[in-house]
């Protein structure tokens, strides 16, 4: 099993494939101390790469990490049709994942969120960019989801 990055997900080409799959390429991948990126998308073993380094080290992924995060930098290189926002939540601020939601939108980059923060703290402000840029933003998410149920056996 392989544990999902906290952080940003940018994803582009979102293709239906002829036996009804999805291909989904992802060109961004962001923590909270930097970012890697690859404009013609990461190929599956450079993700599987990505998501086994320690929390917080995207940037040592060479040669495609940086160790910033600047997301009008981010949106000049590449250019995915899929923002997947996974920060923690901060109910009070709403950051990072306020900044990186309105961000997106701003850039007319549909939205995926776990984060509910952005939603509870500017669900207007958000929905109105995002009708604005004709884009979606879509979320669901919850609590403790990976839980695995337990069934007990009486003898």
């Amino acid at each position: 099993m392989v544990e999902l990055l906290q952080g940003s997900w940018l994803i582009s080409g979102i293709l239906l494939g002829a036996g009804g799959g999805v291909d989904v390429r992802v060109v961004g991948v962001i923590d909270s101390k930097g970012m890697a990126l690859k404009a013609d998308g990461f190929t599956v073993e450079e993700l599987l790469k990505l998501v086994s380094l320690p929390r917080s080290s995207v940037s040592s992924f060479k040669p495609y990490g940086l160790d910033y995060i600047d997301l009008d930098i981010l949106y000049s290189s590449v250019t995915p049709d899929v923002h997947v926002e996974l920060t923690p939540s901060d109910y009070v601020s709403g950051a990072p994942a306020l900044q990186n939601v309105l961000r997106a939108l701003d850039y007319g980059v549909n939205v995926v969120t776990a984060n509910k923060a952005p939603l509870v703290l500017a669900y207007d402000e958000v929905m109105g960019r995002a009708k604005a840029k004709g884009v979606m933003v879509r979320f669901k998410a919850t609590v403790m989801g990976d839980l695995p149920s337990l069934i007990c056996y009486s003898p």
